[in-house]
């Protein structure tokens, strides 16, 4: 792997208005056709499902996405099957993946609903006791369309995008009371996200950020955010809000860190393309920040799931990846099916696609 050196002052990419000492610089160009077609053939691998566990998890709904805290996993998604719908988060005991018994219903005191379609978590030590946990949850806003709108946005497949909040939250509050009612610390409007938000933590440049990304192909984004900007803002477009941008690669879903310091890989999970296929675009965090954009970074690699055993569904949509920290397990996948969307799975890399 190719060292870089990196000088924090003279690389940022930030968004916003110009802070003194800080220059301001837009994001790099997005490679060109003949770079892009270079850059797959030589870092592009396929990968074959060995075997998959559907692991059934109750009350979850729809799953959207999964997060690790400590010895703790979380499955969020959808309650689709009631009404109205609510968003739901599910502890599971990171060792045997079975549930703890705690879970969080994304409605306040009066169970009026308050999120409907979470899309990812984001933990960082509570601004007022560093021994609590704040989760910034990530919300999609779907806008709301007449029999007529929705029939002319199904027949030609554009909907018109979606909105995007970010929601602070005191997290073991929350797990206590299994609401969010009295437990809120504050609301954001991602109006810089395109279709979306799926907030992560990362560390870069020797501190935390919350991290989203855009959904979609035109020219998406990856953005962090600093917490405590973030946490008296009222939109991310606010000055000081977004401090680092970069252009990454089409219909990311979720965000994953695997690692840490400056050998940390940032893992775009997505779709090949739109709502259906299993992806993994990786390459080192800091890198894809040095540069503005993961196209041309030396460390980049995108992994395609192309190939397993009877049950595996290439053209399923890839919702959420995490992957196995203790011996004997495997990684975890998490799609949009009607049936168990976490899936136990072992894989290998096959090899370049013909």
């Amino acid at each position: 792997m190719r060292r870089l050196a990196i000088v924090v002052p003279l690389v940022l990419v930030v968004c916003g208005e110009t802070r003194a000492s800080l220059a301001v610089e837009a994001p790099p160009p997005q490679a060109t056709p003949e770079e892009a077609a270079s850059q797959q053939e030589t870092r592009q691998q396929s990968a074959r499902v060995l075997s998959l566990k559907p692991l059934q998890v109750p009350d979850v709904g729809a799953e959207q996405g999964i997060a690790r805290l400590s010895d703790r996993v979380y499955l969020f998604g959808d309650r689709v099957d009631l009404e109205p719908p609510r968003g739901e988060i599910v502890e599971l005991d990171g060792r045997t993946l079975e549930p703890t018994g705690r879970l969080v219903r994304l409605v306040d005191a009066a169970g009026r609903v308050v999120i409907t379609h979470p899309t990812g978590l984001a933990f960082l030590p509570h601004p007022d006791d560093a021994s609590r946990t704040q989760c910034w949850i990530g919300s999609t806003i779907k806008p709301s369309l007449s029999p007529a709108e929705r029939a002319l946005a199904t027949s030609t497949g554009h909907a018109p995008p979606a909105r995007a909040e970010l929601v602070a939250v005191d997290f073991e509050s929350c797990l206590e009371q299994g609401h969010l009612g009295g437990v809120i610390d504050h609301t954001v409007a991602d109006d810089l996200a395109i279709n979306g938000c799926p907030p992560t933590t990362v560390r870069a440049f020797d501190r935390p950020w919350v991290a989203t990304a855009d959904y979609g192909d035109t020219r998406p984004t990856l953005r962090l955010y600093d917490p405590a900007a973030l946490a008296a803002a009222s939109r991310t477009s606010e000055p000081a809000v977004c401090w680092h941008r970069a252009l990454i690669g089409p219909y990311t879903q979720t965000l994953t860190v695997v690692g840490s310091d400056r050998e940390a890989e940032l893992v775009c999970v997505q779709n090949r393309t739109p709502g259906r296929g299993w992806r993994l675009d990786r390459a080192t965090l800091e890198e894809v920040l040095v540069a503005g954009r993961i196209a041309g970074c030396p460390s980049r690699r995108t992994v395609d799931f192309i190939f397993g055993p009877p049950g595996f569904d290439e053209q399923s949509e890839l919702e959420g990846w995490l992957p196995a920290r203790h011996e004997g397990q495997r990684d975890l996948f998490v799609i949009a099916t009607r049936g168990p969307g976490l899936l136990a799975v072992l894989w290998n890399i096959y090899g370049p696609p013909e």
